[in-house]
């Protein structure tokens, strides 16, 4: 009868426990709550939550010492892993981890030298890499972002009055990838190795 007991125990529990991975990620340095539960912190930008049930759930954010950064809800559909991010606008972005590495149009890939995105804004502009921000252009209208490892990111590109552009850019190892943000998209004009 134990047995019986807990075998079902152990049944009941992977049941409950076959929910959604949920990775949150912040501009800066942040403290998460989902649904008014802390999760793992995973970095001091990075906040994980196991076993979230699909559906809108509510998520808080603050920065350092408890400044309010953002709340809202975000629809998590129904998936392995979800990862949520937070723009420099207080908005809330999700999307599912894919099945696999080679599936995957986000993942960068490890090995290979890191190379330097040169992004040129045909007006002033923020700028960001996978949702994390990487600068802003003012009077030069140019942002030099290091160290960014081969694979495809996500580059976003927010006009200051106006608009934002996003493109997936692949980005081969060690290489100066030039890119222009201007009101009709984000496109790479140049790729060349880097100096030596």
């Amino acid at each position: 009868m134990r047995t019986i007991v807990l075998a079902l125990l152990l049944t009941a529990t992977s049941a409950f426990a076959s929910g959604t991975t949920v990775k949150v990620r912040c501009p800066e340095n942040c403290s998460v709550k989902l649904d008014g539960k802390t999760g793992l912190r995973i970095g001091d930008d990075q906040w994980e939550f196991k076993d979230v049930e699909p559906g809108k759930r509510r998520i808080e954010v603050k920065g350092l010492l408890g400044r309010h950064l953002a709340s809202g809800y975000a629809d998590i559909p129904k998936a392995a892993e979800v990862s949520v991010f937070l723009d420099h606008r207080g908005r809330f972005g999700v999307t599912k981890a894919a099945a696999s590495a080679s599936s995957s149009p986000r993942k960068a890939t490890k090995g290979g030298k890191s190379s330097v995105l040169h992004i040129r804004c045909q007006k002033p502009c923020r700028i960001s890499v996978d949702h994390i921000r990487k600068g802003s252009s003012q009077s030069t209208h140019s942002v030099t972002v290091p160290d960014v490892e081969p694979g495809t990111h996500q580059v976003e590109a927010s006009f200051v009055l106006g608009s934002t552009r996003r493109a997936d850019i692949e980005v081969p190892p060690g290489s100066d990838v030039y890119l222009m943000a201007a009101d009709s998209g984000l496109k790479v004009i140049n790729t060349r190795p880097l100096a030596k």
